[in-house]
């Protein structure tokens, strides 16, 4: 479960880097960014409007599932990505720093907080015309795998993703294609996955900030109409 919802989000915010053009702006993102923080929610609900409940104080009463934080330079490159997961009945942490080389993702390594002990680690390696990443992740208990493919504006267009007991069992294979707007906005992924089949999230897009950046992200089961992650976003600027 803790591997899907990472999976997810990173589908969400992920990006090919290159040396043309700035990483904020292959985000989407407007003006000089310097960070941005994902406030990622799964325990809030729609009313029969499709209007999220306590909206306004969801900060105050409402524990994030993912914190996630982006950094830029000056140039527009990333610096650092740091994503934080808190689950279970104590809220117990779990830190992900992800590493960039060369303006490219090269890994990502996953330990608790309190502990302080290594419990995931990821490869990463680009094809080399950059337009595929394929990955590979060691657990305590399992390993993973899979693959990105990006479109030539460095958006991620499609992908695969497989977990697997150290027994060679499958825990779970998801494929997904996602879908954008003229704007290069990400409004749907279509996903295939092992235990669940077909199945389609939708992006509602909602307030922007005085630059002209969205701050709220739903992303919303196409069929049940049901809320599946709500995502606050904070951004600042230079």
């Amino acid at each position: 479960m803790k591997a899907r919802a990472l999976f997810y989000i990173y589908i969400l915010v992920s990006v090919l880097p290159s040396y043309g053009q700035t990483e904020h702006a292959s985000y989407g993102f407007k003006g000089r960014v310097k960070s941005v923080i994902y406030y990622i929610y799964q325990d809030v609900n729609l009313d029969k409007n499709g209007n999220l409940i306590d909206a306004k104080i969801i900060d105050a009463k409402v524990q994030p599932f993912i914190e996630r934080g982006m950094y830029f330079d000056k140039k527009g490159s990333i610096d650092s990505t740091i994503e934080v997961l808190s689950e279970g009945r104590f809220y117990e942490k779990y830190i992900t720093y992800h590493s960039h080389i060369g303006n490219k993702l090269r890994s990502t390594i996953k330990y608790r907080y309190y502990l302080n002990d290594v419990i995931d680690e990821t490869k990463y390696t680009w094809s080399e015309s950059n337009t595929k990443c394929s990955f590979k992740g060691k657990g305590i208990a399992s390993f993973t795998r899979g693959h990105r493919i990006f479109s030539y504006n460095h958006r991620e267009s499609r992908g695969e993703y497989i977990q697997e007991t150290k027994k060679g069992e499958l825990l779970l294979k998801e494929s997904y294609k996602n879908e954008f707007d003229d704007n290069w906005n990400l409004v749907k992924t279509n996903y295939t996955n092992s235990e669940k089949g077909d199945y389609t999230i939708l992006y509602e897009y909602d307030e922007l900030d005085e630059i002209g950046n969205y701050t709220q992200v739903k992303l919303i089961y196409e069929d049940s109409k049901k809320l599946q992650r709500f995502i606050q976003k904070a951004f600042t600027y230079y």
